[in-house]
């Protein structure tokens, strides 16, 4: 009789603590909501997955795009034009740097290294965010890698401006750090930067993975 009574009095305790929640306003505590926890939980992890599979589908588009959107694609050519773009972009600031170092002084030197290019009226690199990926590529297929490529808005003036920086001085942010990590992992795992995908002849897992 007197076990009952004492479970009746906790169970009339925490309706009692339960309306308290309910009077001020508050939501019940979270122990209370095990199902809708639960699906939460669900939720964060199928919305990492698939952010990891789009990360990974957009770098093998701009990897092998004929592959993705076919031959005579539109899109698929203006991937293989914007690679080239870069990598010409890279080299021709790279002379810059060579030009002003053995003809330059203290006095008369090149002063604004940035470079004019269409890729700088993709809104998809300016705007969006698929310029991650065009870095990425530079330093790991181009093998293009003392430098880093970087979009920014036009100082006095509308539109956007290509740089670059030096990789030493180089800071990715938080978010393409983790597609960064991720693309290396999924292909390029246990390889140094300038050892392409499109180089691994030896059948490797990772790129056989990343192909498939």
């Amino acid at each position: 009789m007197e076990g009952k009574q004492t479970l009746g009095g906790a169970v009339s305790s925490f309706e009692q603590q339960f309306k308290k929640f309910q009077d001020s306003g508050n939501k019940p505590p979270e122990f209370l909501l095990p199902k809708k926890r639960a699906a939460a939980k669900t939720l964060a992890t199928e919305k990492a997955r698939k952010g990891k599979r789009d990360v990974v589908a957009a770098y093998r588009e701009l990897l092998w795009p004929e592959a993705t959107f076919g031959d005579f694609s539109a899109i698929a050519q203006q991937l293989e034009d914007d690679k080239k773009l870069l990598v010409r972009a890279y080299d021709l600031f790279v002379a810059l740097v060579d030009v002003n170092r053995q003809l330059g002084d203290q006095d008369t030197f090149i002063e604004d290294f940035t470079i004019a290019s269409p890729l700088t009226q993709r809104e998809r690199y300016t705007t969006g965010s698929d310029f991650v990926y065009l870095q990425f590529w530079l330093q790991w297929e181009a093998k293009r890698t003392d430098y880093v490529p970087v979009l920014r808005l036009a100082r006095g003036q509308p539109g956007w401006q290509l740089v670059f920086v030096p990789s030493g001085s180089f800071s990715w942010t938080d978010w393409e750090l983790s597609v960064v990590q991720l693309l290396e992992e999924e292909f390029y795992k246990g390889r140094m930067p300038g050892l392409g995908a499109a180089d691994a002849a030896d059948g490797s897992d990772a790129a056989v993975e990343a192909r498939s």
